[in-house]
């Protein structure tokens, strides 16, 4: 934990949050790049296409592009809503029948290993699902405050804000249609100016969240472990909240083409005119990718009927410039958040919970960043095949822990399965016992929007 690999490197994760050799190499790879004074890799940490992701590098005198990819300026960010727990209760389960998909379709009740005479394998692992409690990853004790006040005990249902009876059923939120991978058909231009941009080639995709691990969510308030930080949110305890990942779509890919049709892989002198030219292009991303999550959000609510309010907005694809004992530093962020003080939110897979976290510690030993999520556990490829081996369709739309999930694509289904993603629980443990976070609150994630199929 906290380990000092090399003079430039550092891993920040246990033997819990199990990491592959190709990433590792690739950490070192970066490492070995002139100018590049510290690589740090979290437990989040995975392979990439050329870099990992879950790392960041900080480096004096050169930038390089190819560190953090095309999707410049992808990242998250959190909104409170106008709806309650009341409403999600309400229209999760609208117009719902009581039979459960699965029935439904005709499916078998008794699982494929049963069949087989094969051992049963526990449900929460095969989902993904958290180990321990998040007292347990924060460090705290096991009774909560309502046991050693002998108040009584609400269920899990009723705290996440579900029904008292079955989740497994069909209606309301779910069969919105929302449309988030269809331009907006609002004023485009308004939104640009607001943000300061000129017009681009990608702003048809302005307000769509694209393809992979992105994603719309509706969350709940599952537990406040920290009172007064939670409070200084202005975000009350019965309030949804809606967590967006998205980028800068085509735009961030073409920026880094356009340098490497030039550069190839090389950096560039962070006082140079090619550093210059990318910089400029780059933080322009940086601001088409922000206006993206917020329009997304916009979308989103409007389609629940709400509104939405920004409380925290974040990239994890960036370079950013640094002071650091007098000297100018260039932090490069792969997969990785910036941990300068406010709080940061880092999401499971859609079906585990997402942490809060406040950022504590000296933040020049860890690049000034903290892991962005769970991180991958399985390559996509890899997934599908486990997935469709283990699941049918049904039992991917619903989550163990009671959230819809809106994927039509099967493949892209498969793919984003909670199962292929590490448990969350153990990398913020990690964070934690690395003295790098303490946890303010976590999230149910309650409705999560990937995309449908598009309409001709």
């Amino acid at each position: 934990m906290n380990t000092l690999m090399e003079t430039n490197v550092r891993l920040f994760a246990s033997a819990n949050s199990w990491i592959e050799g190709e990433a590792v190499r690739q950490l070192y790879a970066g490492a070995r790049l002139a100018g590049v004074r510290l690589a740090a890799g979290f437990p989040d940490l995975h392979p990439g296409k050329s870099s990992p992701v879950g790392a960041a590098f900080v480096t004096e005198g050169v930038i390089y592009p190819h560190l953090i990819g095309g999707d410049i300026g992808c990242g998250m960010a959190l909104f409170k809503t106008s709806l309650s727990s009341r409403d999600a209760e309400r229209s999760l389960t609208a117009g719902s029948s009581r039979r459960s998909a699965e029935r439904v379709a005709g499916l078998p009740r008794r699982s494929a290993e049963r069949e087989a005479g094969l051992p049963r394998r526990s449900a929460k692992r095969e989902a993904g699902l958290p180990r321990r409690s998040a007292k347990r990853v924060a460090g705290l004790p096991r009774r909560s405050a309502k046991r050693v006040a002998g108040l009584p005990r609400r269920s899990a249902k009723r705290e996440a804000g579900l029904p008292r009876r079955s989740a497994k059923r069909v209606g309301g939120w779910p069969d919105l249609r929302f449309d988030l991978e269809h331009p907006w058909e609002g004023d485009v231009g308004e939104v640009l100016a607001a943000a300061g941009l000129e017009p681009t080639e990608f702003d048809e995709a302005l307000g769509t969240i694209g393809g992979g691990n992105h994603f719309a969510e509706l969350q709940k308030i599952e537990e406040v472990l920290d009172v007064s930080a939670f409070r200084r949110l202005g975000l009350g305890k019965q309030q949804l909240v809606a967590l967006v990942h998205s980028g800068s779509r085509g735009l961030g890919e073409s920026i880094l083409r356009a340098f490497v049709h030039e550069h190839q892989a090389k950096g560039a002198d962070s006082d140079s005119f090619a550093a210059a030219g990318y910089l400029r292009d780059h933080d322009a991303a940086l601001r088409w990718a922000k206006a993206n999550r917020a329009l997304i959000a916009r979308r989103f609510a409007e389609a629940l009927g709400a509104e939405a309010e920004c409380l925290w907005d974040a990239c994890h694809n960036s370079i950013t410039r640094y002071e650091n004992e007098g000297q100018a530093v260039w932090v490069h962020r792969k997969g990785a958040v910036a941990a300068d003080g406010e709080p940061v939110m880092i999401p499971g897979s859609r079906g585990s919970l997402s942490y809060l976290v406040k950022p504590i510690g000296d933040g020049a030993d860890h690049a000034w960043s903290l892991a962005h999520g769970a991180g991958r556990k399985w390559a996509r490829s890899e997934t599908r095949l486990r997935m469709r081996e283990r699941f049918a369709i049904q039992q991917l739309t619903e989550t163990p822990l009671g959230g819809r999930v809106i994927c039509e694509p099967r493949e892209l289904l498969y793919e984003e399965a909670p199962a292929a993603y590490k448990n969350i629980e153990d990398v913020v443990a990690d964070l934690v016992q690395a003295g790098l976070v303490s946890v303010i609150a976590t999230f149910r994630p309650l409705l999560t929007y990937k995309t449908r199929s598009l309409r001709r």
